[in-house]
């Protein structure tokens, strides 16, 4: 009998840690820390906004843009004979709180030819003056400010073999002249082609 009751017991537990492990969701990284600075093409994205870690998080059930808005990106060469024009476009969405909503970065129409998907990127190193940045929240619309120095979006490596693409942010953002947003910290490390995410 006592053999019995301690294999039920054993099998009890047994169960009860596997429905845990189910329970947990894939893949999901601590929402306040930032994904490490790689560059293998980890598809990870990550800064602070007003100094909150602000990581995409986007629960599939909830998506409504192309099935996920987690994170989404086309970055492509433009022509097959090189890497350069670059095309990049990318969009990283949190649905927590501190800062809900969508982050938005492409190049702007400002310099190259521009066509429906955006303008190019054409080289490494920090493209911040040529980047048009918008971080849509419940209290309105953030935009980068061209030319500022300060702001940064530098490409730190660009692997055509291995077709990896890294780097690291930092911009202010603003809405009007006396209402901006500070981010800092921010980090890609993403693969050249078409990737969208949600989290399962």
């Amino acid at each position: 009998m006592k053999n019995i009751f301690l294999l039920f017991v054993i099998v009890f537990v047994f169960l009860f840690c596997v429905s845990c492990k189910k329970d947990q969701p894939p893949n999901v990284m601590p929402q306040d820390t930032l994904p490490p600075i790689t560059q293998t093409g980890a598809n990870t994205f990550g800064c602070k906004i007003n100094g909150q870690v602000w990581v995409p998080y986007y629960p599939c059930e909830d998506t409504w843009w192309n099935g996920a808005v987690e994170l989404s990106y086309n970055i492509h060469p433009v022509y097959s004979t090189g890497m350069f024009p670059l095309r990049f476009a990318l969009l990283a969405g949190k649905e927590e709180d501190p800062f809900s909503g969508f982050l938005n970065l492409s190049p702007a129409y400002l310099t190259g030819p521009a066509t429906s998907d955006g303008s190019y990127i054409y080289g490494t190193g920090n493209v911040a003056d040529s980047m048009e940045i918008n971080f849509a929240i419940d209290a309105g619309n953030y935009w980068n400010s061209y030319g500022n120095p300060n702001d940064i979006f530098q490409i730190t490596k660009l692997d055509t073999v291995n077709n990896i693409i890294s780097g690291i942010f930092s911009f202010t953002l603003y809405s009007s002249p006396s209402d901006s947003i500070i981010v800092t910290d921010g980090r890609f490390d993403l693969r050249i082609g078409q990737y969208s995410h949600c989290n399962n």
